[in-house]
C-alpha cells in the first residue's frame, strides 16, 4: 500500500482568510477590472430577416432536443 502524501500544498496555504476579508477586498478588485474594460458599444440594429432566421433556428434546435 502506498504512503499518503501529507505535504502542504501551495494552494492550501492561503486559506486562512475570512469571509469578511474576502468581502472587503472583492468589490474593489471587481471595480478595477471593470474600469479596465473598453466602453460598451451601443447595440447595433438587427435586420428583421436576420432576427427571424435566428428565431427560427432557435426554435428548431430546441424542438429537436429530447
Amino acid at each position: 500500500m502506498a504512503e499518503e502524501d501529507t505535504s502542504p500544498r501551495p494552494s492550501n496555504i492561503n486559506r486562512t482568510r475570512t469571509i469578511s476579508d474576502i468581502n472587503a477586498h472583492g468589490p474593489k478588485k471587481n471595480e478595477t477590472l471593470r474600469a479596465a474594460l473598453p466602453p460598451a458599444r451601443p447595440s447595433a440594429q438587427v435586420d428583421r430577416d436576420v432576427q427571424q432566421a435566428a428565431e427560427t433556428l432557435f426554435a428548431i434546435s430546441n424542438g429537436t432536443k429530447g
